[in-house]
């Protein structure tokens, strides 16, 4: 008696190429979902990142008498991320490779750059908001430190009216790698949010660009919240070149 039923059935070559085709769909349906998620979690790390940024910038208000962080100053005549990595990070190792790990919050994960001239160092990729800093706004509580031919004035927490509504520190987009470390001036400090808006529009681009959080930035302020916006929802009544907004102490503008 034949037994029936137990013979083996192979695919053919047109249903191995359905299923392959199928897998090709799926994939291509699910990797941008997995890019944009990974992006999510970059981008939240940048927001945490900010935000521990700005627990050091008030603890430097605790310790100077209510002044906000300022771009450049003392002690020491030092850009803004230097105050904080030395004074109150205590980095183990100084500026090595090891010791820079415990400043990983001055680095946002999308940002590939690594320090041309620090092998193994992540370059910085916030900068201060100096709109309000250089000599050309007088604040009543004087300046701090000569920048060049510059003054870097200050202000105290209780003179603003609105701390949360004015940037501090900003995510800065271009930065050459070779400038862009914490001990460094240069590309520290910006104005505008021209460079943020370059990138997104592709126009100029003199520096390496790097990935935006689906074309927002993240922005630390004054009161220490964190706010994610595209550039140009922060100007209020000024423009990409001279903002207003977010970027100066003036309310309402």
């Amino acid at each position: 008696m034949k037994r029936v039923g137990n013979k083996r059935r192979n695919f053919t070559l047109i249903e191995l190429l359905v299923v392959i085709a199928i897998i090709a769909i799926l994939a291509s349906m699910l990797l941008p979902a997995l890019s944009q998620a990974r992006e999510s979690a970059r981008k939240i790390t940048c927001s945490g990142n900010l935000k521990q940024i700005g627990v050091y910038a008030q603890m430097y208000s605790l310790d100077y008498s209510d002044i906000i962080l300022p771009w450049y100053g003392k002690p020491n005549a030092r850009p803004w991320s230097q105050l904080l990595f030395e004074g109150y990070m205590n980095p183990p190792n100084g500026y090595d490779t090891r010791g820079i790990k415990s400043a990983m919050i001055f680095h946002c994960p999308s940002d590939p750059r690594i320090m041309t001239n620090k092998p193994g160092i992540y370059a910085r990729s916030y900068s201060y908001n100096n709109r309000d800093s250089r000599n050309t706004t007088k604040s009543p509580e004087g300046y701090l430190s000569d920048w060049t031919s510059e003054r870097i004035y200050v202000r105290r927490l209780g003179t603003l009216k609105n701390p949360s509504h004015v940037f501090i520190i900003v995510e800065r987009p271009m930065q050459p790698p070779d400038r862009a470390f914490l001990d460094q001036s240069s590309y520290s400090s910006t104005p505008s949010p021209y460079v943020q808006q370059q990138e997104l529009t592709g126009e100029g681009a003199p520096f390496v660009a790097r990935t935006t959080h689906r074309n927002f930035w993240n922005y630390l302020l004054v009161d220490g919240h964190v706010e994610t916006l595209q550039p140009l929802a922060t100007i209020g009544t000024g423009t990409v070149n001279e903002p207003k907004g977010y970027w100066t102490v003036v309310s309402g503008d």
